[in-house]
């Protein structure tokens, strides 16, 4: 991976699309035409199944390869791609199937000094590279120089300095192609294109369509513009470099401006040949002659690696006989070749219902397809966004296909009424599943088995965040339960008693959301002795506490905060909601900018979860040369246990047709190769997999980040430079410990929550007294719970 030393700071002020694109090339040997789809009269029942499809295979990449940014097809038909992590230059002569590995020991120079940035990295046609880079640890101030070098193809290397005749060169490259053996086309992150001549060693500025504005292009090398071949393509127009002309294809860039919403990633290549763009995207593989009417589709994004949306692809080569090498982002290449006898849809298919997307799910659903190629499994969303379905709604909808005797084979019961699905035997006993797994893997057994009662396991959990209080060591009292919190907080306040907030909310809903997860296990609660027929109760004192000490918690947070100080943070949270950067803050994870707030003291703790192990190193760095002032973390507990917050609970439907597929996706879900994967999403509850999701090929990188506040006249306080290495044995194997002292799942229920969100923003806000808000929670509840 590329050093990210900068990069965190940069994550505060930009949003990010990823889009990575390179010429054609021919590998491979077979001349084939392009396989369409024939109707067989092979039987599928009474059904003539049409065959012909693209079917993907996993190709052999180097050892210590976890990220690939870019890979190219060289002058004599080689693949290549260079190691952002190390710097070596790897080359396949037979298209993947095996790699000759070179070692570029001016880059491997570079990317070993941790306050150093590689901007750029690009393998010319013979072989030869060029790469850019930032020292940011020098003492320039802010006229940090980029530096740039071009290393033949016999390895000689030299520092180029380029000159740019119009004086109005805009620092920092964030990506460059090569055109030719020693011409480039280049991008910076001001939002311009140049093309870079290493033997005149000028650059000079492209003139692009007037519809570009400064700031298109975002920093990272991941462009809302980026170069295929000889051209250069947006979501606005189309560019030949060779005659620097604007070229009319609507076509092509209305597709791309569908295709990249939601930062969705983009690779496309260029074939002189027959004239024909192929873009990558998460909804497939396309061809669409220039200029011309159509994108045909190739490749169906459901049905491969591109609609998952764990990857995202980065390259795409179309070899001679019309299969194609991708390559994404976390390392892997898969080649795509037509075979005209496998039906052109899966013939079987099983159905996974949750009411948001979880990713871990889709992980799987790709690691699934691999051994199961004649299944299609199909994944529901309940709440999509496009139609303003609301929760209940998408649960009423649910309900009903389920009482139905239909309805999907698998369920993510979040949010979802799981005790009432399981009172109405909706759902399959789990036992046997997870009883034969247990005998193959060591798991988390407290998290696995936190739903079990006597009647049976119908809810597993797949994936947990841990709640905790971040901040300075030996000064974290996170307490146990609402009661306790609150004199935390209160005795926070009046230790730093200027502060803006004690942990970073400015509003009822932000302060609710945070407290929901460490205080909402104990507002439902089992009935029933020794958990025998059990049944979901409301606990009224609880929800009554609740309030009264989620109240006294926002009068701590609002005493500094003034008018001027709310609209500005408001008015922060929708430029970072335009610009696609809320997910750390809606989904209460550590975040950077908590962290800085902590370290200045405008703020005592950051209330989140850990849910990955970048969150884990945030929770453990500290300032540059104080180790004095290094962070620490508590876990939440309540006077039963300490506490998880679900992320992701598994149950099956009891009526599934397809139990058998239903069982081996549940057992896919729950197995080591899709449990050891960091999605920011949550731990992993499979305990052998654990030992690989806390591994890395680079232990002694460094996760950092330099900010100061800047106030409107000018005038910055002293910068931060916060760093926090990769969390070693010791903070490891207390994580694990931890781990499995987790008990008390935090309720997974969405009615509640929006009854308790929806009141309590009342309560807190002055509309509503406490005994009103109570009675207005109770009254939803008990309704709920009655149906």
């Amino acid at each position: 991976m590329r050093k990210r030393w900068k990069r965190a700071a940069a994550w505060l002020l930009i949003g990010i699309l990823m889009i990575g694109a390179y010429g054609c090339g021919n590998g491979g040997n077979d001349n084939q035409g392009f396989g369409q789809n024939s109707l067989d009269s092979t039987e599928e029942g009474d059904m003539a199944v049409a065959k012909g499809r693209y079917v993907e295979a996993l190709k052999e990449t180097p050892e210590g390869v976890s990220a690939i940014e870019d890979m190219v097809r060289l002058g004599d038909g080689s693949v290549a791609f260079l190691n952002p992590a190390s710097g070596d230059l790897h080359i396949s002569k037979d298209n993947g199937d095996t790699w000759e590995t070179k070692e570029v020991p001016v880059l491997a120079s570079v990317i070993s000094v941790e306050t150093n940035e590689v901007t750029s990295m690009a393998i010319a046609p013979d072989g030869g590279i060029f790469f850019s880079y930032v020292e940011w640890g020098s003492e320039q101030g802010d006229k940090v120089t980029e530096f740039y070098h071009y290393i033949d193809k016999d390895g000689n290397d030299s520092e180029i300095t380029l000159t740019d005749a119009t004086g109005s060169y805009n620092f920092y490259l964030s990506q460059a192609k090569f055109t030719g053996e020693r011409q480039l086309t280049g991008f910076m992150n001001g939002g311009m294109a140049y093309q870079i001549d290493l033997e005149t060693k000028t650059i000079t500025p492209m003139d692009l369509p007037d519809t570009v504005s400064v700031g298109e292009v975002t920093t990272s090398g991941l462009e809302k513009m980026f170069a295929a071949g000889d051209y250069i393509m947006s979501k606005e127009w189309l560019f030949q470099v060779s005659t620097q002309t604007a070229v009319d294809d609507t076509v092509l860039c209305d597709y791309i401006k569908e295709a990249s919403q939601g930062g969705h990633s983009i690779a496309a290549c260029f074939d002189s040949s027959d004239n024909t763009m192929y873009v990558a995207a998460a909804d497939g593989l396309y061809g669409h002659v220039i200029g011309g009417s159509i994108m045909e589709k190739l490749i169906d994004g459901e049905m491969s690696n591109l609609g998952d949306p764990t990857k995202n692809v980065v390259s795409v080569l179309k070899n001679e006989d019309n299969s194609f090498l991708m390559a994404y982002d976390d390392g892997e290449i898969d080649l795509y070749t037509f075979d005209k006898d496998v039906p052109a849809v899966p013939t079987k298919q099983i159905t996974v219902y949750s009411l948001n997307q979880n990713i871990l799910v889709s992980k799987a659903v790709s690691m699934f397809r691999k051994s199961h190629p004649e299944v299609f499994v199909k994944q529901e969303v309940g709440i999509s966004g496009d139609y303003g379905i609301t929760e209940e709604d998408a649960i009423r909808n649910l309900n009903t296909k389920l009482l139905a005797g239909e309805g999907p084979d698998i369920l993510l019961l979040d949010h979802m009424p799981m005790d009432s699905y399981i009172e109405k035997n909706m759902l399959a006993d789990l036992e046997e599943i997870v009883g034969g797994l247990e005998q193959e893997n060591n798991f988390f057994t407290n998290i696995l088995r936190a739903y079990q009662t006597d009647k049976g396991l119908y809810a597993v959990p797949f994936r947990y965040q841990i709640p905790v209080l971040v901040g300075q060591k030996g000064k974290i009292e996170s307490g146990q339960g609402m009661t306790s919190f609150a004199k935390t907080v209160k005795k926070a306040r009046e230790e730093l008693p200027n502060a803006d907030t004690v942990m970073g909310t400015y509003t009822a809903e932000e302060l609710l959301k945070r407290l929901y997860m460490v205080g909402s296990d104990s507002l439902l609660y089992l009935s029933g002795k020794d958990g025998v027929d059990p049944e979901k109760k409301l606990d009224k004192e609880a929800i009554k506490t609740y309030l009264e000490q989620a109240n006294e918690i926002y009068q701590a947070e609002q005493k500094n905060i003034t008018d001027e100080k709310l609209q500005s943070h408001l008015e922060s949270i929708t430029w970072q909601e335009e610009n696609g950067m809320l997910e750390n803050v809606e989904n209460l994870r550590i975040d950077v900018g908590g962290i800085f707030e902590a370290l200045t003291g405008n703020q005592s703790y950051v209330l989140g979860k850990l849910s990955g192990m970048t969150d884990l190193q945030l929770s453990l760095g500290s300032p540059d040369g104080q180790e004095e002032k290094g962070l620490d973390y508590e876990i939440f507990s309540s006077p039963e246990g300490k506490l998880f917050v679900p992320n992701g609970i598994v149950g099956m439907n009891e009526k599934t047709k397809e139990k058998e597929l239903a069982v081996s996706f549940i057992k896919e879900l729950l197995g080591i190769e899709v449990q050891k994967a960091d999605l920011d999403n949550g731990f992993p509850v499979n305990a052998d997999a654990f030992d690989k999701f806390t591994e890395t090929l680079h232990p002694d990188a460094s996760y950092g980040f330099s900010a100061a506040v800047i106030s409107e006249d000018g005038q910055g306080s002293e910068p931060v430079h916060f760093s926090a290495k990769w969390p070693g044995e010791e903070a490891i194997a207390k994580l694990k410990k931890q781990i499995g002292e987790l008990t008390i799942p935090t309720l997974s229920d969405g009615v509640v929550y929006s009854a308790v969100l929806e009141n309590g923003i009342k309560v807190l806000e002055g509309n509503m007294s406490v005994d009103e808000g109570c009675d207005a929670i109770v009254q939803k509840i008990e309704i709920y719970l009655a149906e």
